[in-house]
């Protein structure tokens, strides 16, 4: 692990810090935090689900296995559509 300077001056590794930071985000006040999680796709785009899915979907690679496995489930769904029931909202509160 490289060293590096905190703002104080002490030499620490990069993954002490991230402990303190760890520690100081669950310090902080639940409202502080939620508008923290809030600003986390401003201070980190790639966690923004609307930008992660549009650059896959801009993503020209072929993935072979993947398609494969697609064009699988595609025939099953094709042979025995009532295999695969329908997804309510509820299911992803379950999960939330």
């Amino acid at each position: 692990m490289r060293p590096c300077r905190g703002f104080d001056g002490n030499v620490a590794s990069h993954r002490e810090h991230g402990a303190g930071n760890q520690s100081a985000i669950q310090n902080l006040p639940p409202a502080e935090r939620a508008k923290l999680v809030a600003d986390l796709p401003a201070l980190f785009p790639e966690l923004d689900g609307d930008v992660a899915w549009e650059r896959i979907i801009r993503d020209s690679r072929p993935r072979p296995a993947f398609s494969a496995l697609l064009d699988q489930v595609e025939r099953e769904y094709r042979a025995d559509a009532t295999a695969f029931p329908e997804t309510s909202d509820t299911e992803f509160d379950r999960h939330s």
